[in-house]
């Protein structure tokens, strides 16, 4: 035994006499990513050069012709960015860590633009579902997410991003469902609520010495406990948030749409080129497997299947709002231009229909009705049956600025304000103005 013990301290000390660089040589990095995938020119590229080995990392490119557009991570090898030209570039990238460097030499073949070549899309049922979305409250991410209603039960978020319920008829005070703030951006299915949140993690914080927020979007069911992360967001805040029975769809950094399967799995940046161009949005919503976005910087409307990326336009001019509605027996899109004027043009693309004698400054949807902020009448909010496009209905005495349709209700928010009113359809009531 003491033999034993003899032979182990020698060998240990002969390990202690080696060079610390060569007791760590085993560890210094191995490149793992043998090539990469071909890009397009314009188009978003994201690939990631894998090693292992001792941490930290810190990944170079040292020689050869690196594409313009696109950048290396240098502490997550992760390319990213968007080729500007065609080519087969060769380069040397260098990954070092406390150990020493490794190289791998990369060719990468980036292909001119090509629309034929991108995914057309309307073919994953789990991600485009049966096509049967209702149009109830289709457009109310896009007139701000602050109210969704499931049976006679409302949910929604205040100015300083408190979450609340409240049931009809709407009389009574609202209830405030948790402490913790700050939410946003709510939508619903008929066992779940979907919302972003975000809040101060304590003991995150405590660790590393200051304010540590997490940002989320969550779904909660309505009836019991249990609400679980569906997306971790790496950014500050999302909008236009809504859902499917099969995706979750919002807007998260730059424009660029993103969705995420209810089943939770991972969430998808869902990018969409036309003409050259990719295509980036400030507000979306789903519909029947497709999103209809509006383009930032023209205020044009798109199309594009959510398993798609390829976008269609559908208005071709600025639209300061936009729904989708049952005129006379089909789902047509409706929007008002610049000067508030309403038109409807097909779910295909096709040359817009004035709507005579209507102006709105804002809108929304069921079934059965076209709701509006009719800017012939004040921005009074006001609906109008296809059965009786002639006989349009004001419902406020008052301008409105957003709009929230459901099957049986309907909910606005005052213009100039902050406030909400809830109204139960076909009911001579006046509006209930929401109280917490």
């Amino acid at each position: 035994m003491k033999s034993i013990t003899r032979t182990m301290l020698i060998l240990l000390a002969l390990l202690l006499m080696l060079p610390q660089g060569a007791a760590l040589a085993e560890q210094k990095p191995v490149i793992t990513t043998k090539a990469l995938v071909a890009g397009m020119s314009g188009v978003f590229y994201g690939n990631r050069i894998l090693a292992e080995g001792e941490r930290p990392m810190l990944f170079a490119i040292i020689s050869g012709d690196f594409p313009k557009g696109l950048t290396l991570g240098e502490q997550t090898g992760i390319l990213t960015g968007k080729p500007a030209y065609p080519g087969s570039y060769a380069f040397r990238v260098r990954v070092t860590n406390p150990a020493g460097s490794s190289y791998a030499d990369y060719r990468l073949n980036i292909a001119p633009y090509d629309e034929s070549q991108m995914a057309q899309g309307g073919e994953d049922e789990a991600v485009i579902g049966a096509m049967e979305d209702s149009l109830s409250g289709v457009a109310n991410a896009v007139n701000g997410g602050r109210l969704t209603m499931q049976e006679d039960v409302a949910y929604f978020v205040d100015t300083r991003g408190y979450l609340y319920s409240l049931e009809a008829p709407f009389s009574k005070k609202a209830k405030k469902m948790f402490e913790p703030r700050k939410y946003a951006h709510i939508d619903s299915l008929p066992n779940m609520l979907y919302y972003y949140q975000q809040y101060l993690d304590n003991e995150a914080s405590v660790q590393q010495g200051k304010n540590v927020f997490v940002t989320r979007i969550v779904k909660d069911p309505i009836v019991g406990k249990g609400r679980d992360t569906l997306v971790d967001l790496r950014l500050d805040y999302c909008h236009s948030l809504s859902v499917t029975q099969e995706q979750l769809l919002f807007i998260g950094y730059e424009g660029v749409m993103v969705r995420a399967p209810l089943g939770g799995r991972k969430a998808i940046d869902m990018r969409t080129y036309h003409d050259g161009e990719e295509i980036t949005a400030d507000l979306a919503f789903p519909f029947n497997g497709k999103a209809y976005f509006r383009q930032e910087k023209t205020g044009w409307i798109y199309s594009a299947w959510l398993d798609g990326e390829l976008a269609m336009p559908l208005v071709q001019e600025k639209a300061l709002c936009y729904t989708l509605a049952n005129l006379n027996g089909e789902t047509r899109l409706v929007y008002a231009d610049s000067k508030k004027q309403l038109h409807s043009v097909g779910l295909e693309g096709e040359d817009p229909q004035v709507l005579d004698g209507m102006a709105a400054t804002a809108l929304n949807a069921n079934e059965d009705y076209l709701f509006f902020a009719d800017a012939a009448n004040k921005n009074r909010l006001s609906m109008v049956s296809w059965d009786r496009p002639d006989e349009i209905v004001q419902l406020t005495d008052f301008a409105v600025d957003q709009i929230y349709a459901f099957e049986n209700y309907v909910a606005c928010r005052k213009k100039g304000g902050q406030d909400l009113y809830i109204m139960a359809l076909g009911s001579e009531d006046a509006p209930v103005k929401i109280k917490k």
